[in-house]
Formats: C-alpha cells, structure tokens, sequence
C-alpha cells in the first residue's frame, strides 16, 4: 500500500513539473513574440525583413537574438527557428 501511496505522489509530481514546463515555454513564447514586436518598432522593420536580411552588419538581427536570449528561455535552436537560422550562426551571432 506505501508503494501505491508513493507511486501516487510520483505522478502527481511529474503532472505538475509538466504543467509547470508547459506554463514556462508559453510565457517564454508570449515573450519572444512582444520582443520581436518591439524590436519591429523600434528599428522600423519586419520579421520577414530581418530573416531575408543578407547585408553587413546585422546589427538588428544581433540584437533580436541578444534579447531572446536574455529575456526568455529559448534555445539557441528554437531561436534559429524564429529566424531561419541554424543555431551554431544563432550561438555566433549575438
């Protein structure tokens, strides 16, 4: 019966842990998605802008990346998602 009780309090812990990952990676979307419009704003340009964006420096790129990476939990790797990027240019770049 202890077994019972224990494996019980186990799966209820992983339920929330999961629930608890599942909140993070939404607010860290949320919070991507208000950094890339702030980001637009401010330097007068789109997503699509800065993804197709081939010229040097890529000062506003740079800074997306910095500010995605500061501010959520994003990976290098998601945030080349967002960018069309790969990740190892994502490490690089900001």
């Amino acid at each position: 019966m202890a077994h019972l009780d224990k494996l019980q309090d186990l799966e209820l812990q992983i339920a929330s842990e999961e629930v608890a990952q599942k909140r993070v990676l939404f607010n860290d979307q949320d919070k991507a998605e208000r950094i890339i419009r702030s980001v637009e704003q401010h330097f007068r340009t789109t997503l699509e802008q800065i993804k197709a964006s081939k010229t040097r420096p890529m000062r506003v790129r740079q800074v997306l990346i910095y500010l995605l990476r500061e501010y959520t939990g994003l990976t290098n790797r998601a945030i080349g998602d967002v960018l069309d990027m790969r990740y190892p240019a994502v490490s690089k770049a900001g």
